[in-house]
Parts: structure tokens; sequence; C-alpha cells
């Protein structure tokens, strides 16, 4: 944690510090708006962010802001999420990240984290990921790799994971469940569900929703990780410096 933000009282003295570091890293005017959350969560945001800017200074970042989410109809918890540029909402004409601040939700968000890395449902187990992961996002939604990312993954699992051998296969007057050499139905749907799994335990369950979000997760494994994180996160991230 950077000094700036540890000596900031309040939260929105951990934003007034947070934009001074970004303006600072980037030159360019990010406000931090933490309204009604607790200041060392406001710092541990900020953290992330910062840590993002610092090696991606050039990310069209627009603002960082915390605001009440609707509740979901489904039950589930939205911890943060980004706003394109054109999204309804979005005033800065770039990307824009939101972290959840209603009541009861920021108050248990590090120790919710910390349990799904645990079960492998997240690359990251803390908030400064959780900002990280989003800040993926702002990234891989600007550069557009987020279907270069599932490319990548599809193509690491196939070198990893061992193909089926084909079985015999007989055919009768020609007529039979398949020709032999080829693969049964069985087999492909097996080979493509040990790909998946492959995948889920390579970076985190999170990574297989979308393409999206295998990307932003990737990125959130490499800057909470570090040479511990995937190889395969190592390929996905390297696609932002090609892009």
């Amino acid at each position: 944690m950077r000094q700036s933000l540890a000596d900031a009282k309040t939260a929105s003295d951990v934003g007034l510090a947070a934009a001074t570091e970004a303006k600072r890293i980037t030159g360019r005017d990010i406000p931090f708006d933490y309204h009604g959350v607790e200041p060392q969560l406001a710092r541990e945001y900020s953290e992330g962010v910062l840590r993002g800017l610092e090696r991606y200074p050039s990310a069209p970042l627009g603002a960082v802001r915390t605001t009440e989410f609707p509740p979901d109809p489904e039950g589930e918890t939205t911890w943060a999420h980004t706003l394109r540029p054109e999204a309804e909402g979005n005033s800065s004409g770039k990307y824009e990240i939101e972290f959840n601040g209603a009541n009861g939700v920021a108050g248990q968000v590090d120790e919710m984290l910390h349990m799904k890395q645990a079960r492998g449902a997240y690359a990251f187990g803390d908030v400064q990921g959780l900002a990280l992961h989003e800040f993926g996002h702002v990234l891989h939604e600007h550069a557009g790799t987020s279907d270069a990312a599932k490319r990548v993954a599809n193509a690491y699992a196939e070198k990893n994971v061992p193909a089926p051998v084909a079985a015999p296969g007989k055919r009768r007057f020609g007529v039979g469940p398949h020709a032999p050499g080829e693969l049964t139905a069985e087999q492909v749907q097996e080979h493509k569900e040990n790909k998946r799994v492959f995948l889920l335990r390579e970076i985190s369950f999170y990574s297989q929703d979308s393409p999206h979000e295998l990307a932003a997760e990737a990125f959130a494994d490499v800057m909470t990780n570090g040479a511990h994180a995937s190889p395969l996160s190592h390929q996905i991230t390297d696609l932002l410096g090609a892009s």
C-alpha cells in the first residue's frame, strides 16, 4: 500500500489521494469517488487500480467510483463492473470502473473474495485483485483482444489435454455408430469437457464464463500472482503488448 493512500483518513481523502497519484502516473485527471464505503476498502480499490495504471499508463480509464448496484433478481452478488464509453451513465467518454458500495456488500467483499479464490472461483483473493480484474476489462475491451484470448486458451488446452484415441469401430452393410478410426460422439464430448475442466483449474472457474472474463481473469492472475500465475494467463496478457 503506497503511503499517500495509507495516510488518507476518510474515503473522500482516499479518492483525492488516488486521483493525485493517477495524475502523476498518467498526466490525466481521473476522478476517484468513494461514497459510502470504509476508507480501508477505498484504499485497496485505489491501490489495485493504480498498480494497473503504473503498468499501462495509457489505459483509457475515465473514472473510478463506488455506487449502489440494484439487487440481482437471481440473488447473485455483483462486486464490480466496467462501463464502456457508450454505456448509459458514463460521463467521461472513457471506460469507467464501478464498485458495489451497497450496504452489506462492501463490508463483506474481502472475506468473500478470499473464500471464493480458495474454492477456485477467482484468480484473485482480495480487493486489489478485484480492482485489477476490472482494469483488465478496460485493457482488453479497448484493445479488442478478448476473442483472441479465447483462441489462445483453446490452443493451450489442445496442447496440454491428451487427445482421445479413436475406437476401432465397425460398420455392417455400411451402417454403424462410427467408421473405423473415427471418434465416437461420446469421445468428442468427453474431450471437450476435459479441456473445459483443464482451463477451469488453470486459471479459475470464472475465467470460463465468457471470453471477456477469461481475459480479465488472466490479467488479474498475472498482476496478483506474478511468476506463480498460470503460463496461460501470461500468454493472454501478452496479447495486450501485441494489440
